[in-house]
């Protein structure tokens, strides 16, 4: 199996294989550019474009990584779950909203990281042109729910990074000053964040070209028990547990296409 990285540098890919290999998976990381095909597997890691000709089979084809990386894709073929947050293309309905006391995450850019292209606007002064806007969901907790061949293989819980003077108030990132946890995550995450990361995936599962894998990120409000997904990830971060989580679930699909042949 090639792995193909949406970067050749990727450290979630380069983690993958190495425990992919400890598993004893022929695995490589692919060479992006090359005029030799690619044969055999693929796994996709987060390229919504691949620039070999591809005789194999892709898992996470670039079509379903694009429409997870493209956050007005990702909503418009996720709308009918009922677990993704009002959102809106025109800048009346934004300002609408916060007429009516909500807040507004105005998205400058449709597909970036790391919260790049987010301002969010409490004011009608504050809001800016954008080819999205979504209202903005009041919190308790953040979730990471990872899925592969439609299981729940690894649950995340965002906390604040200890030993920081600030933290950003909305914006729950590792420049905001958050960081992923996992301990008894998994026992005490709520039923409703399973359920919104699941509604999602089946939503997804209607398009067609699904993905087969995905870090699922969900805001929960516990005074209302809802729980609402914002993006899905196609190449997420890896290390420790969660790395070897994904490898065992890839190897599992992997050798379920092999009976299946």
């Amino acid at each position: 199996m090639l792995i193909y990285p949406y970067h050749r540098a990727s450290r979630g890919a380069k983690a993958l294989k190495e425990e992919l290999l400890s598993l004893g998976v022929d695995v490589d990381i692919a060479k992006r550019e090359s005029d030799r095909p690619l044969e055999g597997l693929v796994l996709n890691w987060g390229a919504t474009q691949i620039h070999r000709r591809v005789t194999g089979t892709i898992i996470n084809h670039p079509v379903a990584v694009y429409t997870l990386s493209n956050k007005l894709s990702f909503f418009q073929a996720t709308e009918g779950s009922g677990s993704i947050p009002p959102y809106y293309i025109s800048r009346r309905y934004a300002l609408e909203d916060i007429q009516q006391g909500h807040r507004v995450v105005c998205r400058t850019r449709l597909s970036s990281t790391r919260g790049r292209g987010i301002v969010i606007a409490e004011t009608p002064e504050q809001l800016v042109d954008a080819p999205l806007y979504t209202r903005y969901i009041d919190k308790t907790h953040e979730y990471r729910v990872h899925i592969c061949n439609n299981n729940i293989i690894d649950i995340q819980r965002k906390a604040k990074r200890a030993g920081l003077d600030h933290y950003h108030p909305s914006i729950w990132n590792l420049d905001g000053g958050y960081v992923y946890v996992r301990r008894a995550v998994w026992e005490t995450a709520p039923r409703a964040i399973k359920v919104a990361a699941f509604s999602v995936w089946e939503a997804l599962a209607a398009l067609p070209y699904t993905p087969v894998f995905g870090a699922i990120d969900v805001m929960y409000d516990q005074r209302e028990d809802r729980a609402y997904v914002l993006e899905v990830n196609s190449a997420p971060g890896l290390q420790g547990t969660t790395v070897k989580n994904y490898a065992n679930a890839v190897k599992e699909y992997i050798n379920a296409l092999s009976v299946s042949r």
